[in-house]
């Protein structure tokens, strides 16, 4: 089986960070408007990071990669330290 590299990058500035996978945008997360972020893995191959937002709202994401999960979870964790 031939994988695909998966290339994670951010883009943090004074008020937000920006997510992309392989170039493209994946994520706009802004710094102020965060509340808590959660992380779980679902049996093997899934993954969730769900981020709660201080307005009351919530953004669920899911994997079937570790490692882009972890890369993602390094960035966010990353802007909120």
């Amino acid at each position: 089986m031939n994988k695909r590299k998966i290339d994670i990058t951010a883009k943090d500035s004074i008020d937000q960070l920006k997510i992309y996978i392989n170039s493209i945008l994946h994520l706009v997360l802004r710094k102020n408007d965060i509340n808590s972020i959660q992380s779980w893995k679902i049996g093997e191959t899934n993954y969730v990071i769900e981020i709660y937002f201080k307005q009351g709202q919530s953004c669920k994401a899911e994997y079937n990669s570790k490692e882009k999960w972890v890369a993602i979870l390094t960035h966010i964790d990353n802007l909120i330290y």
